[in-house]
């Protein structure tokens, strides 16, 4: 059966089951399947041990709590018991039993599979590695939809081998461990042959040498469903935030014990673009000659001419243009590419060029028509991920709208009223002029600010937070009281901060930690006096998103704050970026700053969450866990890759090579319940 045939997941889960009081040997085994199951195919796993005393009450409870944890209709679930098994004599029934200890205690196994799987929901795979393991197969299940295999050690007469070459387990383990597998997916039928190919070619066949053990072949029975004609179990590699960056792991070898090669969608992919597998995309930015270690080294020599502000206890992002030469005409911007769907994908890497050549020193474009492209380009590719995926200001299928707040310098009236057909309000919060004044701004920088957010998130409802009319903040208590009246009176969903302080303030602090046991997600430009100020409060306080700058390409702006340690550096698309208006000449220029940087960054979040909560439809559940600070930002990992010590955003980059691997010709359904699976996946993590 083909791979587009069997059902996808967004989650698969495993519960391993032993005896506390069972001999080593059966734990070693299930350790080593935890193992793998954890990694390389990063599936959740819970490992229990039966006591002695009051077994069946212990498993009951065990069974019921996995079952009611993970008992979702497009999850796989996993049951494996490793130990003794044996037969009760009246009715056939499966029992599994302990013979350490002096009880010897048993559970009748029969039982607690049928109140498993009786009004289930989730995909089910039983394996049992015990003897007379086929005793547990049942008739009940064909009136539900989900489909339920059982893979059994031996028959219902059969021994099933403990030794560790000949068990079940251990040969399940070796099998999981083939990179062929674990990169390209598999069905159940097809590991079922591969198991009784592994016995054959390894020779554990009885002849009628005595050795009885080596002779004992496993069997796989499907348990009928009303999905008959989806029979296969579809398992794959889960898709975790940096699954995209691991190396090929030099333990994990193919069946025979030699290092496996890539599977075949690797191979394919490799020889259609020209480029390293999944599996070696790490080393992928090696091909790319901008933002190396000498690039980040040659940076002092270019004359980069930024305006410092004088050193006061508060400011506000300014935004000088800053500007220090060109880059090679090799390096122009490319038109804007359509965004990526499920008939027409690109496969190679974002803005992906040839190694060929001598590493060139990262300079800001100082040409207007080299700025408008980049910014053409890179909001028109933005533009057609959001056309794409339903998520323009005209789509339908919206639950509410998102409400953000922006704090600043208000916003230029004339700038609200070319943008009437939108849902904007706003406060002055500063002692100058009454309520009606947040409209009236003479910086820009507000109007900037709020452009951004309109182009990233046009759905949105926003709320204009004035706190100060000039570059310059005189009271941050100001930050502190628009911070609450956004929380408790407007109610937003997000805080964006194009701000920041050069020392910590507790009201401020306060505040912002008010927010975020609200769950409400709050961003913060970092600053744009480079390495010579670390980054600005509140950027820097925990639970607040941080938000670097980068160029149309990703490449760090030179401007950035170093780094934070320990912490997820964020950045995204924010220099040379076309701002409402030059204050000299009443026209759009183009300016670079961290201010612009968040604002984008903001507005792709946004939309990105209204994407998880109206098109995946994710249940509540999992949407009160990613709309949380600690949600978002494991949100936007998945929706970046490292480049130069940042973490470059952009929206397109949560396709990732795995979901194109496994989607090459499915419909726009099954990508987005692949997206679903990863953004779940994420997300257990924070459980």
């Amino acid at each position: 059966m083909g791979l587009s045939k069997m059902r996808r997941y967004e989650d698969v889960q495993a519960l391993l089951i032993c005896w506390k009081d069972a001999i080593q040997t059966f734990k070693d085994q299930r350790t080593d399947l935890q193992r793998v199951l954890t990694s390389p195919y990063n599936f959740g796993t819970e490992a229990i041990d039966i006591p002695s005393t009051d077994p069946e009450k212990y498993l009951d409870d065990e069974i019921r709590k996995f079952r009611d944890a993970h008992d979702k209709e497009q999850n796989l679930l996993v049951v494996y018991y490793g130990g003794h098994g044996s037969v009760l004599p009246l009715d056939g029934q499966l029992i599994i039993k302990c013979f350490g200890g002096a009880q010897q205690p048993y559970v009748e196994w029969n039982a607690r599979q049928k109140s498993f799987l009786k009004g289930s929901k989730a995909d089910t795979l039983i394996i049992l590695d015990c003897c007379h393991a086929a005793s547990a197969i049942e008739s009940i299940y064909c009136d539900q939809d989900n489909v339920v295999e059982l893979l059994a050690a031996c028959s219902i007469e059969g021994k099933a081998p403990l030794r560790d070459n000949y068990s079940l387990t251990s040969k399940l383990t070796d099998l999981l461990k083939s990179k062929d597998l674990f990169t390209a997916g598999f069905g159940t039928s097809y590991l079922y042959n591969r198991l009784v190919h592994y016995q054959k070619i390894k020779g554990q066949v009885c002849l009628g040498d005595g050795e009885d053990e080596r002779g004992v072949s496993p069997l796989r029975l499907v348990l009928l469903s009303r999905r008959e004609q989806v029979r296969d179990l579809h398992i794959c590699r889960r898709i975790v935030p940096d699954s995209d960056d691991e190396e090929a792991d030099p333990e994990i070898t193919d069946a025979t014990g030699h290092e496996s090669k890539p599977g075949k969608q690797d191979s394919e992919e490799s020889e259609a673009t020209g480029h390293q597998s999944a599996t070696h995309r790490s080393a992928s930015y090696l091909n790319i000659t901008t933002n190396t270690e000498r690039d980040l080294m040659n940076r002092r020599d270019s004359a980069v001419d930024i305006q410092s502000p004088g050193i006061r206890p508060a400011y506000v992002d300014t935004w000088p243009n800053m500007v220090t030469g060109t880059a090679p005409p090799t390096k122009g911007q490319p038109a804007a590419r359509a965004a990526l769907n499920p008939s027409q994908v690109e496969r190679s890497a974002f803005y992906r060029e040839s190694a060929e050549g001598r590493p060139w020193v990262r300079k800001m474009a100082v040409d207007k028509g080299d700025q408008e492209s980049d910014h053409r380009a890179w909001f028109q590719r933005y533009a057609s991920f959001l056309a794409k995926w339903g998520l323009t200001r005209e789509a339908k299928s919206r639950t509410r709208p998102y409400k953000i707040a922006l704090l600043g310098t208000g916003v230029d009236r004339g700038h609200v009223l070319s943008h009437d057909s939108h849902d904007i309000r706003g406060r002055n919060f500063t002692s100058e002029g009454g309520n009606e004044s947040w409209d009236q701004e003479h910086s820009g920088h507000g109007a900037s600010c709020l452009t951004m957010l309109l182009e990233t998130a046009p759905f949105a409802k926003f709320f204009i937070a004035k706190v100060t009319d000039r570059h310059r903040i005189s009271n941050a208590d100001i930050i502190a009281h628009s911070i609450e009246y956004s929380v408790k009176e407007w109610q937003v969903d997000m805080i964006v901060l194009p701000l920041g302080l050069e020392i910590h303030h507790d009201g401020v602090a306060n505040a912002i930690s008010q927010a975020i046991r609200r769950n409400i997600i709050c961003l913060a430009a970092t600053g744009n006096n480079g390495a010579n100020d670390r980054a600005s409060f509140p950027a820097r306080m925990h639970g607040v998103i941080p938000i670097f700058s980068a160029d149309s390409y990703g490449n760090p702006s030179p401007y950035n704050a170093s780094p934070m340690r320990h912490r997820k550096n964020f950045s995204t698309f924010g220099e040379n970026v076309r701002v409402w208006r030059d204050d000299r000449t009443d026209e759009p220029a183009y300016k670079s700053s961290t201010s612009f940087a968040v604002c984008i960054a903001a507005g792709m979040l946004a939309a990105m969450l209204a994407f998880a909560r109206d098109s995946l439809q994710l249940d509540q559940r999992d949407w009160n866990t990613l709309h949380t600070p600690a949600g978002a930002e494991k949100y936007l990992e998945l929706m970046s890759t490292s480049r130069g010590g940042y973490e470059y955003v952009a929206p397109w980059l949560l396709i990732s090579n795995e979901i194109l691997m496994e989607n090459k010709s499915e419909s726009e359904a099954d990508f987005k319940n692949a997206i679903k699976s990863q953004i779940v996946m994420a997300l257990r993590h924070l459980r």
